[in-house]
Formats: structure tokens, sequence, C-alpha cells
């Protein structure tokens, strides 16, 4: 049987890719069926993100007709996204500027062959 790999992609997430990557050490390398109760029980919002991501996985595979618990995650790769800047107004017509990050996110799926 061959292997079947896959990539899923999210970008422009409205968070900064530090916070994102301590998340992802603790998916990479288990299988999607393992992952599913750690991202419930986790508060942060990253969790919430692969969450969704791989609710999202989980409803491909099923619609290709292919058992879940045979698929793993491979790879974890964040990346950084564009910078917002949101200007503060200062006293005597200074601005501060706070720079708003974001990252996109991409899994690659592998099944166990």
């Amino acid at each position: 049987m061959n292997t079947l790999q896959k990539n899923f992609k999210v970008k422009f997430v409205k968070m900064s890719s530090r916070k994102i990557r301590a998340m992802s050490k603790c998916i990479a390398g288990k299988n999607i069926n393992k992952i599913m109760p750690v991202l419930s029980t986790q508060k942060t919002a990253a969790a919430k993100l692969f969450e969704k991501l791989l609710y999202h996985i989980i409803s491909n595979i099923n619609k290709s007709n292919l058992p879940v618990s045979d698929f793993f995650v491979k790879q974890v790769n964040i990346d950084q996204g564009p910078s917002r800047k949101k200007i503060f107004t200062r006293s005597q017509g200074r601005v501060n500027y706070m720079k708003k990050r974001t990252s996109h996110v991409t899994l690659l799926i592998d099944n166990l062959c």
C-alpha cells in the first residue's frame, strides 16, 4: 500500500508563531486519534486552532473513505506571517506602534503503512 501524504495549511492566523510553536511540539509525530483528547483539555488559543484544523482533516479523510486511525501528524511547520502595526497615540503628538503578529500553520499528514 502506498503512503498517502497531504498538506493542510492555515494562513494569516492572528496569533504569534512563538505561541503556536509551544503547542505544535505536543502534536508532532502522534496519531490523530490520540491528539484530540489532549487538545480538548488544553486551554490555550493555539490548542483550539489545532483542534479546528484536525476536525477539518478528519472530515476530509472520512470523505475519502479511509480509516482515520491509520493517519498521524508527520510534520508541523509554523512560519511567521505579515505583521500589522497598531497605532497608540501619546502625549505631545507622539505615536507608538505595537506589532500584531500573524502566522502560517502547515500540517503534513501521513498514513501508517
